[in-house]
């Protein structure tokens, strides 16, 4: 199983930007949402199948 490095940044109106992202650094999705709570619900939803969802605190993913 490969691994969907998941990241988010919060802007100052609340709006949260999400990304799943490959540790090659391939965009599989992306989304904004003002659903503070159910941001990280939201992003396992859209992580593929074949991949684990990793959250990491704004950090960019990691490449290998």
């Amino acid at each position: 199983m490969k691994n969907l490095y998941i990241t988010h940044r919060t802007f100052p109106d609340g709006e949260i930007s999400v990304q799943g992202r490959t540790s090659k650094g391939e965009l599989k999705f992306g989304f904004r949402t003002s659903d503070y709570f159910g941001w990280k619900d939201k992003a396992r939803d859209w992580t593929p199948q074949n991949y684990m969802p990793v959250f990491q605190d704004n950090k960019p993913a990691a490449l290998k």
